[in-house]
């Protein structure tokens, strides 16, 4: 998928366009849309954590406060 900057609120109105084209998936070929994408994330997650439980996707930080 591609990923797009978002730099400015013309950037953001299209990825938003880009979303609304995508759809989310209700009916139809859900597979590639917004929806569909994020299933296919959480299935590789999932898939990984299954082949090592010791993984952990996210990275210690500090909070900013």
């Amino acid at each position: 998928p591609d990923l797009l900057a978002i730099g400015n609120l013309a950037d953001a109105a299209r990825a938003i366009e880009i979303i609304v084209e995508q759809g989310e998936g209700a009916r139809g070929d859900w597979i590639k849309s917004h929806f569909g994408r994020f299933v296919g994330i959480l299935e590789d997650l999932l898939a990984v954590q299954a082949a090592d439980p010791g993984f952990d996707p996210a990275r210690p930080v500090e909070p900013a406060y």
